[in-house]
């Protein structure tokens, strides 16, 4: 439920605001034009696809826990970047910092959905898990939209940053760590597999 619920925050903000309340702030308040706005974040797509492969080096290196905490801390960051961006220069800086922490914590959740999921039911926790956090993909715009249309723009974006980072906080102080403990496990049962054939 911890990593659906980081997962889903996520998403949320992935369509509701990203997608949907940053482009027209860019336009309305910082003043880009079209061009100037899809640069940005087209951006974020390729900073997220050069993140893959040291985002796999990370989780594998130490652990799922400590790279998806972080992760939604700079997700929250790069909101409040888009937030009170002066200028096409601070907008960018948002992108960037957006697309780190979408690429480093992209990966992870996943992994750490497959670590917990109970034994022979992986297909299942992992459908669990997808249904759950994609869900903000359905109702971010949606909520979002509605939020904007009453508090604003600005205000909206910074309430979903502190939804993001307090979910990666209560997942942070919550959630075990699952990587080393499965590897060991797994090591264990691979040695004593081996020493029962001698």
């Amino acid at each position: 439920m911890l990593i659906s619920l980081v997962t889903f925050g996520n998403f949320f903000a992935r369509t509701g605001a990203l997608f949907t309340l940053v482009p027209l702030r860019a336009e309305r308040e910082i003043g880009l034009n079209p061009s100037q706005i899809g640069f940005g974040l087209a951006a974020v797509s390729v900073v997220s696809l050069l993140m893959a492969y040291p985002a796999g080096v990370l989780v594998d290196t130490f652990g799922r826990k400590v790279v998806i905490a972080p992760a939604t801390l700079f997700s929250g960051l790069g909101l409040i970047g888009f937030a009170f961006a002066p200028s096409y220069f601070w907008f960018l800086v948002a992108c960037v910092v957006w697309a780190m922490a979408s690429g480093i914590g992209g990966g992870a959740p996943a992994a750490y959905a497959a670590d917990v999921a109970p034994p022979g039911m992986t297909a299942a926790a992992m459908s669990a898990y997808r249904m759950l956090s994609e869900f903000g993909y359905v109702v971010g715009p949606t909520l979002l939209g509605l939020a904007a249309e009453f508090l604003g723009i600005r205000p909206t974006l910074v309430m979903t940053a502190i939804g993001i980072v307090s979910l990666g906080a209560l997942f942070w102080l919550a959630a075990p760590e699952t990587y080393r403990k499965s590897q060991q496990v797994r090591g264990r049962e691979h040695s004593e597999a081996l020493s029962g054939r001698d």
